[in-house]
């Protein structure tokens, strides 16, 4: 066998050394930007603490190098597989001003394959090639030398701690700023950013009690039937509902419709899906592992139906669970079965209810993806495209304008409004007490402060990621039947995803001793 050629032999210290400059020259752009742009360069502080992250994360990847290059074969793989993952961290970084923080790598372990292959672009093959496949050869042609001592490795690794422990205690007049940044600051050094709260995320999972406990029983009070239809948004920001005061009408079929409320300040519990779905269907009972929402109406013996063209709900005992391919397949039309479009999931709605509302209440969950970024011109059907010229790109934070990325989130938005007002009609059509609640699981940045897509921590996320909308309409049955009065019940105040249980609950007319009045805003 030929002997493998390298450029040079370096023992691992030399080799870490190497790592860890490459890894600071290649990946540690958005980091650094985020310094300058949050310290006051013209002050000595401002320099210095430039230079004290700088000396930190070297450190860092250094340390961390040298343990990986003191065991045999693991190391090159390790590395190669470093600067790809961190090519790809720094690309979403740059494109969407994202921060691999806890919370946002929950956004990323649930994300699904077909929302996946919409971020994906040409560009992000580019980073990987440039920034992570071709500096892993590089380093791969690096003969490591394994002349191992403990002595040397202590040495090499305390000396410069000390060094850098005095740099920091010198200046300890900057520890405030990086306590206060800390965070960002976290999540913004590679890799030990998206690792380090890959498992902060997956680890609690791993361990979490995995027994679902059961909430407290309840009795219905009222024996006629009722209905009830969330639909839970993707993405969706109030600021973009007309509804809502928005300088566009998005919502001129909501406008014209009679008994619907539109609920103000509401805010979501986090910025992905997964949480904000969670929310939604969480009594709010801290403590245990409690049954969710569809669970708890189902074991009352309320019908309870999932319908999804989206993904992150928690798990669910329901009676029938369908997807839109699901659907599609009892669909007696051409048109219907090659729909591709949230309004799927109203196929046979009707039927669905008056099958079950004789002898039993209803409940019906329509999971929609209508705002998902970052391809807002794929979901909706071309007969939306009223505010046009669309963004028809990934990239778009270099390919689009931002009037034509509004344009096209704002067709979503209309197209919303087309699914609830269509929904809206088929129930009253029934002429049963029936109740549609619309809430979207989070918001969406389209380019504010540089910002795109959702998921950034709640400390820092803007308002356009969890300020969404809250719709609520009542069938005439419904509101003499719990003698309402629509105008009265949208108050100058603030909700949020709390509401929902406790409202559902409420419009069944259930009644427990963990059921809060307060948070039932029909009351």
């Amino acid at each position: 066998m030929k002997n493998k050629k390298y450029f040079f032999k370096a023992n691992i210290y030399i080799f870490a050394l190497i790592f860890a400059v490459l890894n600071i020259l290649l990946f540690y752009k958005p980091l650094f930007a985020y310094i300058v742009a949050n310290v006051n360069f013209a002050s000595l502080d401002g320099k210095v603490i430039l230079m004290e992250i700088l000396l930190v994360e070297l450190f860092l990847s250094y340390v961390f190098m040298v343990i990986i290059a003191a065991i045999p074969y693991i190391t090159k793989p390790v590395v190669a597989l470093i600067f790809i993952s961190n090519s790809v961290a720094l690309y979403f970084e740059i494109q969407y001003n994202t921060i691999l923080d806890v919370t946002m790598m929950g956004n990323v372990f649930n994300t699904n394959p077909q929302e996946t292959a919409n971020l994906l672009s040409y560009k992000l093959i580019i980073y990987v090639l440039l920034l992570g496949v071709l500096p892993s050869y590089l380093m791969c042609k690096i003969k490591i030398v394994r002349i191992f001592s403990w002595k040397k490795m202590l040495a090499l690794i305390l000396i410069p701690l000390v060094l850098l422990l005095g740099i920091l205690y010198l200046n300890s007049r900057t520890w405030l700023w990086l306590d206060k940044n800390l965070k960002v600051l976290g999540a913004l050094s590679m890799p030990f950013s998206y690792s380090i709260n890959a498992m902060r995320y997956k680890i609690p999972l791993m361990l979490k009690d995995k027994k679902e406990y059961q909430l407290p029983n309840a009795i219905f009070k009222d024996g006629e039937k009722t209905v009830v239809v969330l639909v839970i948004g993707e993405s969706a920001r109030a600021g973009n509902f007309s509804l809502y005061g928005y300088n566009r009408n998005t919502n001129p079929n909501l406008e014209k419709i009679k008994n619907l409320v539109v609920f103000p300040n509401t805010t979501s519990c986090a910025t992905y899906t997964t949480a904000g779905v969670g929310c939604m269907l969480s009594a709010g009972v801290g403590g245990k592992n409690y049954e969710r929402l569809p669970t708890y109406l189902k074991r009352h013996d309320v019908k309870t139906f999932w319908r999804s063209t989206n993904w992150g709900e928690p798990h669910i005992d329901v009676d029938s669970f369908a997807k839109a391919g699901d659907i599609k397949q009892s669909c007696t039309t051409e048109a219907c079965k090659n729909n591709d479009y949230d309004d799927i999931l109203l196929y046979n709605l009707n039927s669905l209810i008056k099958d079950n509302i004789q002898h039993n209440n209803v409940f019906i969950v329509l999971h929609t993806s209508t705002s998902h970024g970052p391809t807002y011109y794929k979901k909706y059907p071309s007969s939306f495209e009223k505010f046009a010229p669309v963004c028809k790109s990934t990239e778009i934070k270099e390919n689009c304008t931002p009037d034509d990325l509004v344009n096209a989130y704002d067709n979503t938005i209309l197209y919303t409004d087309h699914i609830l007002s269509q929904l809206i009609s088929q129930l009253r059509g029934l002429n049963i007490p029936a109740v549609m609640i619309y809430m979207s699981d989070h918001g969406e940045s389209l380019g504010e402060n540089n910002t795109y897509l959702h998921g950034m921590p709640n400390l820092i996320a803007p308002d356009v990621q969890r300020k969404i909308p809250f719709l609520v309409w009542m069938s005439p049955q419904f509101i003499q039947q719990h003698n309402i009065d629509p105008k009265k019940l949208a108050k100058d105040s603030s909700y949020s995803q709390d509401n929902i249980f406790h409202t559902i609950m409420g419009a069944f007319g259930m009644q427990s001793e963990f059921y809060q009045p307060k948070l039932d805003v029909l009351k």
